[in-house]
């Protein structure tokens, strides 16, 4: 195959796939889901967690601030909603305004997904706690910019996925504040969400800090995302060279799809796509993921707008870079006008190979990295 193949995904074959296994799982589970509804009063993570583990439940939440004194965790078929909120809008990004809100004020980890079918909506998501393994020397944890300690990785998570497949849902879902990141471990759908000042502690850069950070294949979708101090949306690390079986793909057409986002003023990248799939040699790419971007809308991001190093099969598409009004906010551009950095670092990490990108609205950045052989630019 060439190097400057060109990487196709039918969004609209993986979309009709999904909403066909949807329609077969709601319409044999929907009997069996009992609902519980949990009073402002009560403790909301005691509740969860008391579920018996073969019961799917829906967990109705009201309008009012729940404080976690355990990560609450969500088994096979749980789905955790609050009452509907308002909608916003910011350019293509269309986001919930929940009413309930979960409060981590000890937790490492507010909500811990766990099995299969799950759901997450209209819940608010904040305060994860991270934390530093000061027993080790910062010289042996990756990109720690302590003088002591590492982060440990698990930790000031907002939303963990790790421990969920591809059939999870969340929407409209606020997740801010929190010490490491928003999502992580990302699997499923991730849409019609905000996500806002998710890494509070600079032990994590260059670790997990994001919004929404999976090593799966994933869709992110619709999604407000800003003044984020680490990326926005990173794929790092992909797994799929490991063997991952195929109820755990979180796509039914396959790969990573990051389309009609807004990734504003962080501090870092606004999309990344890195180091996919892991240890994956030039050409070798079955199994990998395939990764497309499409229709976001990129500004104001620290490092640059978006990021490909060492990483396959990736396509970028009628994405609008650079300077550029969304809704109503004027946004300046990404950082030394970059709009997208392409990259081989040489190493022993996955060769950069078959990156196709064509049809984005620059607004006078640039994109560097388009004459080397493993990548097309139109």
């Amino acid at each position: 195959m060439s190097h400057k193949t060109k990487l196709v995904i039918s969004t609209t074959l993986a979309t009709a796939a999904f909403l066909l296994a949807c329609a077969t799982l709601f319409s044999s589970a929907d009997a069996e889901v009992r609902s519980l509804n949990i009073s402002c009063s009560e403790d909301v993570d005691a509740k969860i967690n008391s579920d018996p583990q073969d019961t799917a439940t829906r967990f109705v939440l009201q309008a009012c601030t729940y404080e976690v004194s355990e990560p609450a965790i969500l088994k096979d078929g749980d789905e955790l909603v609050g009452p509907e909120g308002k909608i916003a809008e910011e350019g293509p990004a269309i986001y919930g305004k929940p009413k309930a809100r979960l409060v981590g004020g000890t937790v490492d980890q507010v909500i811990s997904a766990n099995g299969s079918n799950i759901t997450i909506e209209w819940v608010d998501i904040s305060g994860a706690k991270g934390e530093i393994d000061y027993s080790k020397p910062s010289s042996s944890c990756p990109a720690s910019p302590l003088p002591s300690g590492c982060p440990v990785v698990g930790t000031g998570v907002g939303i963990n996925m790790g421990s969920a497949d591809g059939t999870a849902v969340v929407q409209y879902v606020n997740v801010h504040d929190n010490d490491a990141a928003g999502i992580a471990n990302a699997a499923g759908r991730i849409t019609h969400s905000h996500f806002t000042k998710n890494t509070n502690l600079n032990a994590f850069l260059g670790v997990n800090a994001s919004a929404i950070k999976g090593i799966r294949e994933f869709e992110a979708a619709f999604n407000y995302v800003h003044d984020e101090q680490g990326n926005g949306i990173w794929h790092d690390h992909s797994l799929s060279t490991e063997g991952n079986v195929p109820e755990m793909s979180s796509n039914p057409g396959g790969g990573t799809w990051v389309h009609d986002n807004v990734t504003v003023d962080s501090e870092r990248w606004g999309i990344r796509y890195e180091y996919a799939p892991r240890d994956a040699q030039e050409g070798d790419h079955l199994p990998t993921p395939t990764f497309l971007a499409e229709d976001n809308r990129i500004a104001a991001n620290g490092y640059g707008g978006a990021s490909v190093v060492d990483a396959q099969n990736a396509e970028w598409r009628e994405n609008i870079f650079g300077p550029q009004v969304i809704g109503k906010t004027s946004y300046p551009g990404n950082a030394n006008g970059l709009a997208m950095r392409i990259h081989d670092s040489g190493g022993s990490r996955t060769d950069l190979w078959n990156i196709y990108v064509h049809d984005n609205t620059l607004n006078g950045e640039t994109i560097t990295g388009c004459s080397l052989p493993a990548v097309t630019c139109l």
